[in-house]
């Protein structure tokens, strides 16, 4: 932490943990019953900046390490007689799935402008609220499903995943927690020529990605 004193606060640097749990909203009459939950965790580094001497306003840059689980019902997988990915929310009976995984790695920018309700950072005891952006790079994708009982993985899905990511953070906290809600601004997969849709008519419904997490500050 450099703070240069308890009166002439300049910058802070936070370390910190997340869990965070959401949903993908569905927009298709098509479909009548989906679940589609997500879990994940989150590592980062964020710098706090004042922005003048002895103020209850400040911005924060940071970097963060983030890996979401999305499990559902939907069926991602390929399919070797039409030579494409195939994604659904309704059995087929010729290649039934009991359950899907899609896992996505990412590395985020955030950038936040912060409010506290204390001139002086001398420790942590204050309530705090955030707002800002988080962009997101994803490097690492996989889809795992159970067919007739045997896990099977597609590693390379690369070609129906939105590379960049991003949305908007609110955060309020008190102390070392901090609560916070996210509601992206991109859709996690994109319109391929190898994919196929069905139930969905297109991409673009199935609709941004939205969770609620805990962040822990660690130092």
């Amino acid at each position: 932490m450099s703070v240069k004193s308890k009166y002439d606060y300049t910058s802070v640097d936070q370390v910190f943990v997340s869990v965070q749990f959401g949903q993908l909203a569905l927009e298709s009459s098509l479909i009548e019953h989906t679940t589609f939950s997500s879990v994940g965790y989150s590592v980062g580094l964020l710098k706090d900046f004042a922005l003048v001497p002895n103020s209850r306003f400040s911005y924060a840059l940071g970097l963060v390490y983030h890996s979401q689980d999305y499990v559902s019902n939907m069926h991602l997988y390929y399919n070797s007689n039409i030579d494409k990915y195939k994604l659904s929310f309704s059995q087929d009976p010729t290649y039934p799935i009991s359950s899907n995984v899609l896992n996505l790695k990412s590395v985020d920018f955030i950038t936040e402008l912060r409010f506290r309700t204390i001139e002086h950072y001398s420790d942590n005891d204050f309530f705090r609220f955030h707002v800002g952006l988080q962009v997101g790079y994803v490097f690492s994708f996989k889809s795992t499903y159970t067919y007739k009982g045997i896990q099977r993985s597609d590693i390379d899905i690369s070609d129906l995943i939105t590379p960049y990511v991003y949305g908007l953070r609110f955060t309020v906290g008190y102390g070392l927690i901090n609560v916070f809600y996210y509601y992206g601004l991109s859709n996690i997969f994109k319109n391929s020529n190898n994919l196929q849709l069905q139930d969905v008519n297109s991409v673009s419904q199935l609709d941004n990605h939205q969770s609620f997490g805990i962040q822990m500050y660690l130092l």
